[in-house]
Order: structure tokens, then C-alpha cells, then sequence
């Protein structure tokens, strides 16, 4: 893991000076912020379909996890949070 953070810091900075350089602040800001918006989007849609995808597997809806909220929800509809064991 250490790897791909020094690796991201590496990869940030310089195409971050290259943008800014190239095509001005504004537009290295907007950009990064559009490719930020775009990868949350996406993860979403990642967190959403596992869901799916789990309660059609199991085949009953009585309990599924809460999109990114880390609790189970059971019929009775009480929250409790999920342990790890």
C-alpha cells in the first residue's frame, strides 16, 4: 500500500505542476475536481451494486447492509452496528 502512495504523491505532483503550467490553475482545478466527482460517482455505483448484488444472492431483502453506513438493518428496521470478529 505504501508503494501506490508514494507512487500517487509522485504521480500527483508532477502532473499537477505540468497542468498548472500548461493550462493555468483554474483549469488544473476544475479538472482535478471533475476527475474527483468522477471516481465518487463511480464509487457509489460500486457500494450500490454489491448491495444488489448480495441481496439477490441471498434471495431474501430482511437484512442487508446499509450503503456505506457500516450498520445491518432487520426487519423490525432497528440499526445495530456491525461487529468484526
Amino acid at each position: 500500500m505504501n508503494i501506490f502512495s508514494g507512487a500517487g504523491s509522485f504521480v500527483g505532483l508532477s502532473l499537477g505542476g505540468w497542468a498548472e503550467e500548461n493550462f493555468g490553475p483554474r483549469i488544473m482545478y476544475r479538472g482535478f475536481a471533475v476527475a474527483v466527482f468522477l471516481a465518487m460517482v463511480q464509487f457509489y455505483a460500486s457500494e450500490k451494486w454489491e448491495c444488489l448484488r448480495k441481496n439477490s444472492q441471498a434471495g431474501t431483502k430482511e437484512e442487508n447492509r446499509g450503503l456505506l453506513t457500516g450498520t445491518m438493518e432487520s426487519k423490525d428496521k432497528t440499526k445495530e452496528p456491525i461487529r468484526v470478529v
